[in-house]
């Protein structure tokens, strides 16, 4: 298995890398979504026109890698360009990953081009920032939490870090002029209540998980969607 986890390789001396994916194979994962296990869960959260407006405003991806039903979130930034995207797969009954045998993770710019690629990501969900120049922005760690916020609460626009240490400036610094709320998952509040201090531009970060969970719901790291689904 291909090392899971995001990487970037400076180019050699006079070789220059692409550092944005191909958009034919973006457009070619816009399909086959009767076989996306993610959209399959959705199913039993939304109804079918609420699905098809998520996965048309997030781009949400279809892979047959794992064995198939394995979903993409692109990171696509503000002038459409395709950083890289998030190959996960879940499970369609649950919403849960699929960690057994294995962690079903991976990056589409290291399947397509190996260590031959300038990485630079973007939040998830970066595009949508173009749409509305005033909505404020309510900041998660998980994609797939940012899609199902965006369908049960709209009036915010949902973006995901990716994970709890992409918490940082070199993603952040895009949300400077916005309204934004970050909702740590439950652990993670004074993580990124510190580096959230840290910016030179606000972002309020709710504690409302950490004031609202039990001991179980602490335990088991739940996030904004969870309680939402409640």
């Amino acid at each position: 298995m291909p090392n899971p986890k995001a990487t970037s390789r400076l180019p050699e001396s006079g070789t220059q890398y692409p550092k944005y994916i191909d958009k034919t194979l973006f457009q070619k994962s816009l399909s086959h979504y009767e076989n996306n296990n993610l959209i399959q869960y959705l199913k039993t959260i939304f109804d079918t026109k609420t699905i098809l407006n998520l996965i048309n405003i997030y781009k949400i991806g279809t892979s047959s890698h794992f064995g198939g039903g394995t979903t993409i979130f692109w990171q696509i930034d503000t002038q459409g360009n395709i950083r890289t995207g998030k190959l996960i797969k879940y499970n369609a009954k649950t919403g849960h990953r699929i960690k057994k045998p294995y962690v079903a993770t991976n990056w589409a710019h290291t399947l397509k081009y190996k260590n031959k690629f300038n990485l630079h990501q973007c939040l998830f969900g970066e595009h949508l920032l173009t749409e509305d120049p005033t909505a404020p922005v309510a900041l998660v760690e998980s994609e797939k939490t940012a899609i199902i916020a965006q369908g049960k609460i709209p009036d915010y626009i949902w973006l995901a870090t990716g994970s709890l240490n992409e918490f940082k400036p070199s993603k952040l610094e895009i949300l400077k002029d916005r309204i934004v709320v970050a909702f740590p998952d439950l652990g993670a509040y004074e993580i990124w209540q510190k580096k959230a201090s840290d910016l030179s531009f606000h972002i309020s970060v709710s504690d409302f998980l950490e004031k609202n969970a039990t001991d179980e719901q602490r335990e088991k790291g739940l996030d904004i969607a969870d309680f939402i689904n409640l």
